[in-house]
């Protein structure tokens, strides 16, 4: 049985939001195709030995990246237990929420190409 009572401490936050992400992480397939690729990216700087700037404006994207799928699952959870029937307007807030996950999910991959572009001339070198 969940415990959803609201914490009155840091800890017992702390423990909800772990577990509020492991249950996306269990269930989402799409946070977990996420994860993957942010695994591949940090890979791909590391090897790169990106500089503490790209480090940064990486952390930043995939941190919204993850914290919006995370936003939509929960979204599309509420509306599903709200109105278990299909209807128009629920369908239209889903998609809106997903739209937010793809925005910001393309702009990760634009930050992505460029951190590319910027190291292609080790890249020759293979």
């Amino acid at each position: 049985m969940l415990d959803n009572k609201k914490s009155s401490s840091l800890f017992g936050s702390v423990r909800f939001a772990v577990r509020g992400l492991r249950i996306i992480f269990l269930t989402e397939r799409n946070f977990r195709i996420q994860v993957l690729c942010l695994l591949a990216a940090l890979t791909t700087f590391a090897f790169f030995r990106a500089e503490p700037m790209w480090w940064a404006v990486f952390a930043v994207i995939s941190g919204f990246v993850l914290a919006l799928e995370a936003l939509n699952s929960a979204i599309e959870r509420l509306l599903d237990h709200l109105h278990p029937d299909f209807h128009l307007e629920v369908g239209l807030i889903k998609d809106c929420s997903a739209a937010a996950v793809l925005i910001v999910s393309i702009a990760s991959i634009v930050v992505f190409v460029a951190f590319i572009l910027s190291h292609s001339e080790r890249l020759r070198g293979f």
